[in-house]
């Protein structure tokens, strides 16, 4: 009871300095900051999110989230690192990747890129790219990377290397050799296979044996003539087509002669060795009975029958007496040598054979075994042999 008389006295004296007491204070600026510092009931609290991975800017420099995974790309197969190419055009890359940490269901895929040959990356359906360069001696870098969604091996693999191949690569083949055996030289047989219709020069180009050395191919005689071409100076010029062998032996037509046969070659039979390529005979000479059907029969049999086309010789004796057929025989026996058929034939379409015998006079080759190796003049290979 005691306390009423107190509380009474407490209302009294703030009645009376209240003035006092609260002068100064800014009570709406008191219960704005109440009100700031204690939230209603009704307002509940803002719950802080985590930032998800995003690319944020930072004084105009683009930052990137860093990925979920990294990736990692391997070359499994393919040319080594400085790799000089010398007996293909064609080259094959396999590749796989990896993810860390692994990526279970995700599907990896591969881009590849062949600087100086692709303009960009190139999408690689599976884990192997096929490639086939063009011919001439080129440094390349190839390069994979491996890619899940929209994350890419931002260090792919990559690999340098280079091709030295001719630019006569698949146009001019050995297409066999045969070793030094006996009495028979060693041979090599070159063929010819290409569209173009200028012929390919070989003279200057190396034969190349890994036991026994090498040698160049000189120059031959495309037209032999005994007296015009006494000496070769013409390049061999292989046409489409042609074969050119080549022999450790002897030319038969005398040393250093490489030469194409022609129609003619049967009548140089008797003069050079029985070996020298081209016609065995003179048949280009024989005559059709309708070009001889103006003589009298008994003439016509005589030509077609008495006269020796596989020995290339005239009979000096029998000669019918027929004014005509004397005559005929005249003008025959004046084309009837090498340089009479020579005269007569050498601008026909067909007068030269696609054949070239070219004759290096040196042991080349292993007996047993080797590999045969074909340069053109700049020194690239054209093609391997191996036996």
């Amino acid at each position: 009871m005691f306390l009423i008389p107190i509380f009474i006295i407490l209302i009294v004296f703030a009645a009376t300095y209240a003035d006092d007491l609260f002068k100064g204070i800014d009570l709406s600026s008191f219960l704005k900051l109440n009100l700031s510092v204690q939230p209603s009931k009704s307002q509940a609290p803002v719950k802080t999110q985590q930032q998800q991975p995003s690319t944020t800017y930072r004084q105009g420099t683009q930052t990137r989230a860093p990925p979920p995974f990294i990736l990692e790309t391997f070359i499994t197969k393919g040319t080594k690192e400085g790799e000089i190419i010398l007996d293909t055009n064609r080259v094959t890359f396999e590749f796989s990747g990896t993810a860390n940490p692994q990526q279970a269901q995700s599907t990896m895929y591969f881009e590849t890129l062949l600087q100086g040959v692709d303009a960009s990356w190139q999408s690689t359906s599976g884990n192997r790219r096929d490639i086939t360069l063009v011919t001439g001696s080129k440094q390349y870098t190839f390069l994979v990377r491996s890619k899940i969604g929209d994350i890419v091996d931002e260090t792919p693999a990559k690999v340098n290397f280079r091709i030295a191949i001719s630019p006569y690569f698949q146009k001019i083949r050995i297409s066999s050799f045969r070793p030094l055996s006996g009495l028979n030289p060693a041979l090599a047989t070159l063929r010819a296979s290409f569209d173009q219709e200028t012929a390919i020069n070989i003279t200057g180009w190396t034969l190349k044996s890994r036991w026994t050395g090498d040698f160049r191919i000189p120059y031959g005689i495309e037209k032999y003539h005994p007296i015009m071409n006494s000496f070769p100076a013409e390049p061999i010029a292989v046409k489409r087509s042609d074969t050119a062998y080549i022999s450790s032996g002897k030319s038969p037509l005398g040393k250093g002669r490489n030469f194409r046969p022609n129609q003619c070659f049967g009548y140089l039979k008797s003069s050079f060795a029985a070996s020298l390529p081209g016609p065995s005979s003179c048949s280009i000479d024989k005559p059709r009975v309708e070009q001889i059907n103006h003589l009298s029969p008994i003439c016509q049999e005589f030509i077609l029958t008495k006269i020796d086309y596989g020995s290339c010789k005239l009979p000096d004796k029998g000669i019918p007496s027929n004014p005509d057929c004397v005559s005929y025989l005249t003008s025959l026996a004046e084309g009837f040598s090498y340089e009479g058929c020579y005269q007569k034939r050498n601008q026909e379409q067909n007068f030269l054979s696609s054949e070239w015998y070219v004759y290096v006079e040196s042991d080349f080759g292993n007996i047993f075994h080797d590999t045969i190796t074909l340069y053109d003049q700049t020194g690239l290979v054209v093609d391997t042999y191996i036996y």
